[in-house]
């Protein structure tokens, strides 16, 4: 991902691009081997949670953009596009230690969502330029 979901001030804070928030950088943040308690653990993935969110929010404006610019229907599933994105996934999972039996499954799925959205949102756009 080129762009950060959230971008840091020079007082600490972040602030979120898609919505404005700003927020206060959280200095509890721990790395795994740094984590205590389950407490900790629990702590640290509820905080990705969050940020996985925001990243899926702002994904997800670019698939109802796909969904706008594609002139056609047809074009919505682009088998060599998913077989492309997954490998660049893999390559960059392996470079982050992410297992390929976590990362393959989460994509594909992610990818498979995206598209029904995706039909769903195309469908939807042509149906009000009917009624346009």
């Amino acid at each position: 991902m080129s762009k950060s979901t959230s971008q840091s001030a020079s007082d600490g804070s972040d602030t979120n691009h898609i919505t404005g928030e700003t927020y206060n950088s959280d200095p509890r943040k721990k790395t795994g081997p740094e984590c205590e308690s389950m407490t900790d653990v629990r702590y640290e993935i509820d905080r990705i949670d969050r940020l996985l969110v925001e990243i899926l929010a702002e994904r997800t404006t670019y698939i109802k953009a796909a969904s706008r610019i594609k002139p056609d229907r047809e074009m919505v599933r682009d088998v060599p596009r998913i077989e492309d994105v997954v490998a660049k996934v893999l390559a960059h999972s392996k470079e982050h230690n992410l297992p390929a039996e976590i990362a393959d499954p989460v994509w594909r799925l992610l990818i498979e969502r995206s598209i029904a959205y995706e039909y769903s949102s195309y469908d939807a756009l042509k149906d009000s330029d009917i009624d346009n």
